[in-house]
């Protein structure tokens, strides 16, 4: 279960020589403190066979819960594998009540065409962050049984999901989170070469053009409340990059529901980062590559004075180059 961990320590980093660079109140720099809920979409697997895969990487043991679903119990807790189709599993539950013939004949055509058209997806529990070199082990399995990404066929668009725990609910916190996102977003997408299968659907929208100016508005600090309810006016939907949904119904359940009743919006302390490629079975890829992108955002949402030179030339219309001068400070290359 998902709770909030204890606020971290405010914290100001060195920057240079003889300089101190100021970071976001209770905003701390970006480190492996926390956890992280992970969920990949991959092809080419069956379902039994992509669960058979993950226990065996994970060292757990597998429970059928319906046709389309396993779950895993491991020492992080409850992994699951399944086909990412509510419909799939809808059927399959009421299949469950009355069994017969046909039925079973049926789910055995649906789950035929399903290994080619609907993403098989692992999602795992609340981890460590130090521990997601595991599920790129898993990763590589998946591709040497046949498991393949988003690039493999034009049909795909599968995408890799990272729910990280947000240590410090304040609003302050909250905000920088989200405006970093949103100056980084343009050359993320060009920079993890999102797939245009992915980019074409409604799943990984930005944010829109007046929400952006809310947000870069000079001195745009709202308490909480107003930050909710600035986020639901222009983003009453789940499909967004960064989903800050689950987020806020874990804080305010009442009045996100009050705008957005989806019963798939699931409260809980953590982001929605939608952006990231499924890329299983391409040569070189490593999960943990798209997770630094991740850390991209939180490194340059802890800069008060980066976050804010950023903010000021968006207003002025310029592209601020931000990637390359925070790509150090997470390893990536």
């Amino acid at each position: 279960m998902w709770r909030f961990a204890s606020p971290p320590r405010l914290t100001a980093t060195t920057a240079g020589r003889g300089t101190r660079r100021a970071h976001v109140p209770g905003v701390s720099q970006p480190s492996e403190q926390g956890r992280v809920g992970v969920e990949i979409e991959l092809g080419g697997l069956a379902l039994e066979r992509a669960a058979e895969i993950a226990t065996r990487e994970l060292g757990g043991v597998a429970t059928a819960v319906s046709r389309y679903e396993r779950s895993i119990e491991t020492r992080w807790g409850q992994f699951r594998v399944e086909l990412d189709s509510r419909p799939l599993k809808e059927i399959a539950k009421g299949w469950g009540a009355r069994p017969s013939p046909l039925a079973e004949l049926t789910a055995d055509a649906i789950e035929a065409v399903a290994i080619e058209w609907v993403p098989c997806e692992l999602v795992s529990p609340p981890m460590p962050r130090a521990d997601l070199p595991v599920l790129d082990d898993v990763c590589r399995a998946f591709a040497e049984a046949g498991g393949r990404g988003t690039f493999d066929a034009l049909r795909f668009a599968f995408g890799v999901h990272f729910n990280p725990e947000l240590l410090d609910p304040r609003a302050d916190v909250i905000r920088a989170h989200i405006q970093a996102f949103a100056l980084l977003y343009r050359e993320l997408v060009e920079r993890l070469q999102v797939d245009p299968s992915r980019r074409v659907t409604p799943f990984i929208d930005p944010f829109p053009l007046d929400y952006l100016q809310r947000l870069m508005s000079e001195g745009y600090a709202p308490d909480l409340a107003t930050l909710i309810d600035d986020y639901l006016r222009f983003n009453p939907t789940r499909n967004r990059a960064l989903d800050m949904l689950p987020l806020f119904a874990h804080l305010d359940e009442a009045r996100v529901r009050a705008v957005v009743p989806d019963p798939a919006v699931k409260a809980r302390p953590t982001f929605h980062y939608r952006l990231c490629n499924s890329r299983v079975g391409d040569e070189g890829w490593s999960l943990l590559d798209e997770w630094r992108t991740w850390r991209l955002i939180e490194t340059l949402a802890s800069d008060a004075e980066r976050l804010e030179s950023a903010r000021r030339r968006w207003r002025e219309r310029t592209e601020p180059d931000l990637l390359d001068g925070l790509k150090a400070a997470v390893g990536w290359t």
